[in-house]
């Protein structure tokens, strides 16, 4: 039973949905407080392996083995455990010619990128360090290498590892759901957040040219000298510093709306745009 497939979760073994526990928001807490509803990752691995040690080769319909899941949930306890288990698991490659190490470095799993490159057994390591996935890309290429979702799993709770029921893999629900969703998002942000930049970027701009208290009959600012020059002076300063916040902010939203950016990138730019709106008001 445990080599059994899931066909709602593109043919998924159970050692798959175990390997993605962690991959799940607050995993690690709700495994540290309830284990019997949520149990750990690494602790479903081992009893699955103990039962059918064959599914670490096992692939989905996609490609993507067990290790490639545990990867892409950063889940260093597992990764270690087939590793530890299925030495053979290190050159595996999923439908994009991909090993663990380009899952993990192009998620931004830094727990395992940091093991694979510098913890790892060098005959590990080698095989893989400079390994070309499909698009001729090594893991160092592939984004951020630090060194250089809803189906019923089909067993009984005891079968199974102790994995919960109704779990799924996060990476295929993410995959299925999240990018479109929050692509919609980001959209719809940015158009607000563009409205409120442009229209503080319009009043700072007509600002440094309508002085408050006018001018004087020689042209002057009125609260240019005197008593006043000293909160004259903190005007233009704070003015001329909400502009360039500004328009810092909607050059980012131009990168915020754009549909083709990858959604971390999209992201990060909304994020530093808000920051700086923030500043402003």
């Amino acid at each position: 039973m445990a080599s059994q497939r899931d066909k709602h979760e593109k043919g998924s073994t159970p050692l798959h949905l175990g390997a993605s526990l962690n991959g799940w928001p607050h995993a690690g807490f709700l495994s540290t407080r309830f284990p019997q509803v949520w149990p750990g990752s690494e602790a479903t691995a081992r009893l699955l392996l103990d039962a059918n040690e064959s599914t670490a080769y096992q692939a989905d319909d996609e490609g993507s083995y067990p290790i490639h899941v545990a990867a892409w949930s950063n889940s260093l306890g597992v990764v270690k455990t087939l590793l530890e288990r299925c030495p053979d698991c290190v050159t595996l490659r999923d439908g994009k010619g991909q090993t663990f190490l380009h899952v993990a470095a192009e998620k931004s799993c830094h727990d395992v990128v940091r093991y694979a490159c510098r913890q790892m057994p060098k005959r590990l390591s080698s095989m893989i360090l400079n390994v070309q996935d499909s698009n001729g890309d090594t893991a160092s290429a592939a984004r951020c290498c630090p060194c250089w979702e809803p189906c019923r799993l089909q067993l009984p709770v005891s079968e199974s590892g102790g994995a919960p029921h109704g779990g799924g893999r996060p990476e295929l629900f993410s995959e299925k759901h999240m990018p479109k969703r929050e692509s919609q998002q980001y959209t719809e942000a940015t158009q607000m957040m563009s409205i409120v930049s442009a229209l503080i970027a319009t009043v700072t701009f007509a600002s440094a040219f309508t002085f408050p208290g006018g001018y004087r009959a020689d042209g002057e600012p009125v609260f240019a000298a005197g008593k006043q020059s000293y909160a004259f002076n903190a005007f233009i300063l704070a003015d001329t510093l909400a502009f360039i916040c500004s328009i810092s902010s909607t050059c980012a939203l131009l990168y915020t709306g754009l549909p083709a950016m990858d959604i971390s990138i999209r992201f990060w730019y909304l994020s530093i745009s808000s920051i700086l709106q923030q500043r402003v008001l």
